[in-house]
């Protein structure tokens, strides 16, 4: 599940997603979204922007998949590989204020722009369990080596 920027509440599944607003109430369905990948899709993260797209990380798929608001499809960003911002084993992610994409990957915490281009990988220890933007734009990571959250002031 994701926040969005209004409040309501994004859940996607292999079937689909859904809008719940802040009360609860369902307000959309977005029925169908993967019908067009050759492949079964399993969720294992995803996120919003400031413009209410999102974006899902499936599980042995090694590629994100960015929809509108209204579910249509966009764009893949990354591939699987061992060149520079290629995927490998993706657990996380999350999208920050300016629409820059991170991605918590078993090679590092991959940093792609808004336009899906990828910019660099960040040095960060250990793996972490998941990653998400405060209303600060602080990147907040729950690292798996001690369990510990961690608080990332991004400069740029």
């Amino acid at each position: 599940m994701a926040l969005r920027v209004d409040g309501s509440l994004l859940a996607v599944g292999d079937d689909g997603a859904v809008v719940y607003n802040s009360d609860g109430a369902l307000v959309q369905t977005l029925p169908g979204i993967f019908d067009q990948f050759d492949s079964s899709i399993i969720i294992t993260d995803v996120a919003t922007d400031g413009e209410n797209n999102f974006y899902v990380l499936p599980t042995f798929d090694q590629t994100i998949y960015k929809f509108d608001a209204n579910g249509r499809f966009l764009d893949r960003i990354g591939q699987e590989g061992e060149q520079p911002g290629d995927l490998d084993s993706a657990n996380s992610i999350a999208v920050d204020g300016q629409g820059r994409i991170f991605v918590e990957d078993f090679v590092g915490n991959l940093l792609y722009e808004a336009n899906g281009r990828y910019q660099e990988t960040l040095a960060m220890e250990g793996a972490a369990f998941t990653l998400l933007f405060d209303s600060q734009n602080q990147l907040l990571r729950m690292n798996r080596n001690g369990n510990q959250i961690e608080r990332y002031i991004l400069t740029r």
